[in-house]
């Protein structure tokens, strides 16, 4: 589907998938870049999920 136009569409978008019965989401390094560009959602990441895995290649949350 692409990027999400923002912070806010890229968090609606991880609440449906949570919702809809997903538990993980993980970050290949390649969309790291993610994190530093949609700032809220990499906010809302480590606010609202547990990150159980943080290396050079992944990053993982699921949650709480």
């Amino acid at each position: 589907n692409g990027p999400p136009v923002d912070s806010g569409a890229a968090i609606e978008e991880l609440k449906r998938k949570l919702q809809a019965g997903a538990t993980h989401i993980a970050i290949a390094w390649p969309a790291f870049w993610w994190l530093d560009h949609y700032r809220e959602f990499s906010n809302y990441l480590r606010t609202n999920l547990t990150q159980s895995l943080a290396s050079e290649h992944w990053m993982i949350f699921r949650q709480k």
